[in-house]
């Protein structure tokens, strides 16, 4: 079966690409300890990195969740949901949206940021989230900007749609860095709880 590449989604979506740098704070946010410690250990004892289902669940997950839990009051956090059941794809390895105040198992808009796992190269990742990123700004009804990331649980690199322009950070985020990659999910969303008032 034949994977999609990012350019044959641009090309279908109408979706122009470019690389810039996507403002991140300076001051860094502290990751908290028990973050660390999870992922040295995961690290040091588990085969952490020998599937992408091991990579989202050791190196992925622990540093998602954690980040979200700043914004639960917030924020919904879903993992491998189907942001548009129309169009036959990937359903997203994790997406954070609005919550509901129906509850947790509501998947309300807006839809705000997506995550996709890239294990080895056995397809483009940015191919799928950004797919999902326009499935996103669909569900919203609205071309507010989105935010996207792709990692292999070393490296991360971030994404924003806004319109039909897709940017992608030139620079990456390591995870041995963690402050500086916990700055930057907590950056993006409170850039989106602002953007979208929540």
């Amino acid at each position: 079966m034949h994977s999609e590449t990012l350019s044959e989604v641009m090309q279908c979506r109408k979706v122009s690409c470019q690389y810039g740098q996507l403002v991140f704070p300076v001051v860094a946010t502290i990751a908290p300890d028990t973050l660390r410690a999870e992922l040295n250990f995961a690290q040091a004892f588990l085969p952490y990195d020998i599937s992408v289902e091991a990579i989202r669940e050791n190196m992925v997950y622990p540093v998602l969740r954690e980040a979200w839990k700043q914004f639960i009051d917030t924020y919904a956090f879903w993992v491998g949901v189907e942001l548009n059941k129309v169009i036959i794809g990937k359903a997203a390895d994790y997406v954070f949206a609005k919550r509901s105040r129906l509850g947790k198992v509501v998947f309300d808009t807006p839809h705000v940021m997506v995550a996709e796992t890239q294990f080895k190269t056995d397809h483009d990742p940015w191919a799928a989230c950004l797919r999902n990123m326009i499935n996103m700004q669909e569900a919203n009804g609205q071309r507010l900007p989105v935010f996207g990331m792709v990692t292999d649980g070393q490296t991360w690199q971030f994404g924003q749609l806004e319109n039909r322009t897709l940017t992608l950070q030139t620079g990456l985020f390591d995870r041995n860095k963690l402050n500086e990659l916990f700055t930057a999910l907590t950056y993006v969303l409170e850039t989106c709880k602002r953007i979208y008032n929540l």
